[in-house]
């Protein structure tokens, strides 16, 4: 059988704590990309692909307490072995190649507040030579989520626990910063392919009280527009296609039965967007973070994804069947004094 092709990674649930797996343009799981020893939980996720696809850049919690994550490569194929890059001081989250594929820029915190730091990933064969941390942005709020525009120009969420603000910034190549957005809840920036728009997320207020995050897209010198309207489910974490036809994201679903991640996706290029949903055949299954490769996806078969809002009720349902089961399994156990 020929080894799957590589055109979406997403973090799944799994052994409790999450692996990294390959999907299709439907949302089928074609394989396991990497996950850590099945003996014990943890966590592989945030999946970042290097520009040429050779490399997949990803935070892991092995060797560690499932609360922290250090930062690993490793080539993009499946049974590859992965190599950690941090050495486990810190609590290293949201990788990102640079366009060059030279670099991972992420965010680090070792004491208080998570900052902004680089390190250099060079491929030598099928092997990897890891540079010295930088730290690019630090201080006393917390400088997360970073994307690095085809200029060198990194956008990056900006917390100020202080002041109740998030907002997106803007770090230039001679280091200087400015403000793409005023807040107070803008979060996860994304680069489209050449610079020319950035994705992230904005809470919303809803009319009668509430709030949930939603997509938006900015042009470089433009004002945010919303792309999708998503009553309901928070959307976060943004991740365009090589082409910038696509953006995915994670939309998390609450219910009854607590949060379940899924992953939403837009044809941002549509005279009217539909929001869709990647969605397994076999059912409801808990996943975040997508990273497209940077290859062609199928066109069509993303078009004929299940929209979104639909999926969403079908997920419901389905998990409020497996609560009764289980519910209807834990009462029979109780009976036979098991």
């Amino acid at each position: 059988m020929p080894a799957p092709e590589l055109r979406l990674a997403v973090s799944e649930v799994w052994n409790g704590g999450t692996r990294l797996v390959l999907v299709d343009e439907h949302g089928d799981r074609w394989a396991v990309l990497s996950a850590g020893r099945a003996a014990a939980p943890s966590r592989d996720e945030q999946a970042a692909f290097s520009p040429d696809g050779r490399w997949v850049a990803f935070v892991s919690s092995r060797g560690r307490d499932l609360a922290h994550t250090s930062l690993w490569v490793m080539p993009a194929a499946v049974g590859a072995t992965a190599v950690r890059v941090t050495d486990g001081t810190g609590d290293d989250v949201d990788p990102v190649w640079t366009p060059a594929g030279d670099a991972v820029v992420f965010a680090r915190r070792t004491e208080a507040t998570f900052a902004l730091a680089r390190v250099t990933i060079g491929a030598r064969g099928d092997a990897v030579a890891i540079g010295a941390v930088e730290v690019l942005a630090d201080g006393p709020v917390h400088h997360v989520a970073p994307s690095v525009a085809a200029t060198g120009e990194i956008a990056y969420q900006e917390i100020d626990r202080a002041g109740a603000r998030s907002r997106i910034a803007l770090r230039a190549v001679d280091g200087s910063v400015t403000f793409l957005t005023d807040g107070p809840r803008d979060v996860t920036p994304a680069w489209a392919p050449g610079g020319d728009r950035l994705a992230f997320a904005r809470g919303v207020e809803r009319p009668g009280g509430g709030r949930d995050y939603d997509l938006f897209v900015q042009a470089r010198d433009g004002e945010p527009r919303p792309l999708v309207d998503l009553a309901g489910t928070d959307e976060s974490g943004p991740r365009w296609s090589a082409d910038g036809r696509w953006l995915f994201a994670t939309a998390v679903i609450v219910d009854d039965g607590g949060a379940l991640p899924a992953v939403v996706y837009v044809d941002a290029a549509a005279p009217t967007p539909v929001a869709r949903m990647l969605r397994d055949q076999v059912g409801a299954i808990a996943r975040q973070s997508p990273a497209p490769m940077p290859v062609a996806l199928d066109a069509a078969a993303l078009a004929a994804g299940p929209a979104f809002v639909d999926a969403v009720a079908v997920a419901l349902r389905e998990r409020a069947y497996e609560r009764s089961l289980a519910s209807a399994d834990a009462g029979v156990a109780d009976a036979a004094g098991l």
